[in-house]
């Protein structure tokens, strides 16, 4: 995939969270955005604190005030969370990838989370337009101690349009891995729906129906939760419990299994529509949320 053609141009946003007074004196040990550097497009808000169960806890908002990704885009997220920070990222919209001609868009993501921080990473959407081509890489570190909830949702297109699988192409890459290079969680794939439908089981296809599933999906989800805090057989069985409450009219069916080396606990969702995806997920980050922190996340306000 070559990148290239006029796009916004190459976008960055390096944000380092810290816990500021950690003694309680002064901000009260808040979660602060120590460190930030931006690059048009990519812009990020000030930090707040929404949660009023978790006073301390960041909520920062990535923005991109353009129309979308564009040919010739490389976009670069860098997130580090300091010891004892806790934080939540998300963005202010769907990431809408637009069609590219001649050429393609990168969107690099790199989070390092440090002992005995909390990560919660749950952007919206991303929707690839007809004729787009996105290279996707996320390369996660998670140190001994420390708390990952990363949350996305890719779906098949503008389908209100027509357009479910009319990108071009889609590079996938997900890693996460111990401070010392030890994997949690690798994932790739290359979708050309063009060449070869993704239509087909292990992707977006069901083999076998029955209650609660589908036949082909329309949007795909992960969550992936990375934590020492609570045993990976309780968080488990506390997401799949959440999971089997999901209603018939959400058209989405879901699986969770133990990630390498009990680390966690990672779900997939397969769904008819995006919204149906995404609320699964939600309902799988907000059982995750009480088994770590003992709370659920706080009322939504997008």
């Amino acid at each position: 995939m070559t990148i290239g053609g006029r796009g916004n141009g190459p976008g960055l946003a390096d944000l380092t969270l810290a816990v500021r007074d950690p003694s309680g004196a002064g901000r009260g040990g808040r979660t602060c955005l120590v460190g930030r550097r931006t690059n048009p497009p990519l812009q990020v808000q000030r930090v707040l604190y929404l949660d009023e169960a978790l006073p301390g806890m960041a909520f920062v908002c990535l923005c991109n005030p353009t129309a979308g990704v564009l040919q010739g885009d490389a976009l670069e997220i860098r997130v580090r969370v300091k010891t004892g920070a806790r934080a939540h990222i998300s963005t202010q919209a769907a990431t809408k990838v637009f069609t590219m001609p001649e050429g393609a868009a990168r969107l690099d993501t790199c989070l390092d989370i440090d002992q005995g921080a909390y990560l919660e990473y749950l952007p919206d959407p991303l929707i690839p337009f007809r004729g787009a081509r996105l290279a996707q890489h996320t390369s996660i570190t998670v140190a001994p101690g420390a708390s990952l909830v990363y949350g996305e949702v890719i779906a098949s297109g503008r389908t209100a349009r027509g357009e479910s699988l009319a990108y071009s192409e889609l590079q996938y890459r997900l890693d996460v891995r111990t401070p010392d290079g030890r994997p949690i969680v690798h994932e790739a794939y290359r979708l050309t729906p063009a060449t070869r439908s993704p239509r087909q089981r292990g992707v977006l296809g069901v083999a076998e129906l029955g209650p609660g599933t589908i036949g082909a999906g329309r949007a795909m989800g992960t969550l992936l939760v990375v934590s020492q805090e609570v045993s990976p057989e309780l968080l488990r069985q506390r997401v799949r419990e959440a999971l089997e409450q999901i209603e018939p009219g959400q058209d989405a069916t879901a699986g969770v299994s133990l990630l390498a080396g009990g680390q966690g606990v990672g779900v997939k969702v397969l769904a008819g529509e995006t919204a149906s995806a995404q609320a699964a997920v939600r309902q799988a980050w907000a059982a995750a949320r009480r088994c770590i922190l003992g709370v659920g996340p706080p009322p939504p306000r997008k």
